[in-house]
């Protein structure tokens, strides 16, 4: 017997209700502050973003997911860190989620302008700053480091890498800084925020 949850958790993604910068969005918050967590076993397929970043990224993620599925229950709650976790329990976005990315890397660069520049936006809400007209994205991911690098280039953004080492972890973190263009508004340009 199928029972309501299992209609839920098979009913089909509609990722093309997003539009193309609102997918790269979406993208670029999983990958600064996205997890995915499966049990086959079980049927649990959950997608998880951890946000410490403030109220706009919440009430902008939400109704983005709201946008790709019908039904889902979407769930935010705070941890014990004061952290807001949003959640959302379904096998086609963890399986779209697979498909586009890879350890928390893009599969291929071979994405639009538009899907792009939401990408970055979504880097710097979840992973950056903006100060003014400078904003920077960390990211101690070898490989995403590099795909930024050529993600900034292909859409014609001058940039400056630095590496620091982290004092928590030991590990060195790579600073992006670069000017916002006019066709990059994230969030935190908005609303002045830093994180």
């Amino acid at each position: 017997m199928i029972t309501k949850r299992d209609k839920l958790m098979l009913e089909d993604l509609n990722w093309d209700m997003l539009s193309r910068r609102e997918q790269g969005y979406l993208l670029g918050i999983f990958l600064g502050d996205g997890n995915v967590f499966v049990n086959e076993k079980k049927g649990i397929y959950r997608v998880r973003f951890c946000l410490t970043k403030g109220e706009a990224t919440i009430q902008k993620i939400i109704p983005l997911l709201q946008k790709l599925f019908r039904f889902h229950k979407i769930r935010v709650y705070n941890d014990r860190k004061n952290e807001t976790l949003i959640e959302v329990h379904s096998k086609s976005l963890v399986q779209k989620l697979y498909e586009i990315l890879n350890n928390n890397t893009l599969k291929t660069m071979e994405q639009d302008s538009e899907t792009l520049c939401g990408l970055i936006e979504g880097l710097i809400d979840s992973d950056g700053y903006v100060k003014g007209r400078t904003a920077e994205i960390k990211s101690s991911n070898k490989q995403l480091v590099s795909q930024i690098c050529s993600l900034l280039e292909k859409i014609g953004i001058k940039y400056k890498l630095t590496p620091t080492t982290s004092q928590l972890s030991n590990k060195i973190v790579w600073r992006f800084y670069f000017y916002l263009p006019y066709f990059i508004s994230p969030l935190k340009a908005s609303s002045g925020t830093l994180s």
